[in-house]
């Protein structure tokens, strides 16, 4: 009932008070806060409703209350509290409207409930919760409009609606909702 690893990467908070602790090799981790103790979700190599890595890297909660978990190389995670299972959501080279890269750094819900996720080499991805499909935003030598760098560090949106996307290297970028 602790804590499963003592390298914590990523933190947040659910919509009953509980604590979200993600670890470098531990997997996810929920401070229950009626009993003190963690509950572990870890990877189950045999169960691909389990979480996809115990490299869990970014946590967020989003205002439906759902739990999304990016992790190292296994992409992003949605849990489903209520079954106890994960939907994985991986990247495909054959897919255009898969996530970029499975190195997911940061998540973000901007004021419209659209979820961005930033990547560690993959840039930015919209996610389209309709139809399950991301929409990505790189990093273009041929067009100084685009994103700086691929490889994302954090996302923030600002009082205005603006989102700032902080990069590895590449420097800060303000990112045109309207213009791409």
């Amino acid at each position: 009932a602790s804590l499963s690893e003592n390298t914590v990467t990523s933190f947040a908070e659910d919509k009953d008070g509980n604590i979200l602790v993600g670890t470098y090799g531990g997997g996810l981790n929920i401070l229950d806060r009626r009993t003190d103790q963690f509950i572990q979700l870890r990877h189950a190599p045999d169960d691909d409703t389990s979480l996809s890595s115990d490299q869990v890297m970014a946590l967020h909660v989003d205002r439906d209350g759902v739990l999304w978990a990016g992790t190292r190389a296994a992409g992003l995670n949605r849990y489903d509290a209520v079954r106890g299972t994960f939907t994985r959501f991986r990247h495909d080279p054959e897919d255009s409207t898969s996530i970029s890269s499975d190195s997911v750094t940061y998540i973000l819900e901007d004021r419209n409930k659209a979820l961005w996720i930033g990547t560690f080499g993959g840039g930015l991805n919209y996610f389209d919760r309709e139809a399950q499909q991301f929409k990505s935003f790189r990093s273009d030598p041929n067009n100084s409009r685009s994103l700086s760098n691929d490889r994302i560090l954090i996302l923030y949106e600002d009082s205005a609606g603006t989102i700032w996307v902080g990069t590895y290297g590449g420097g800060l970028n303000r990112f045109d909702q309207t213009t791409g």
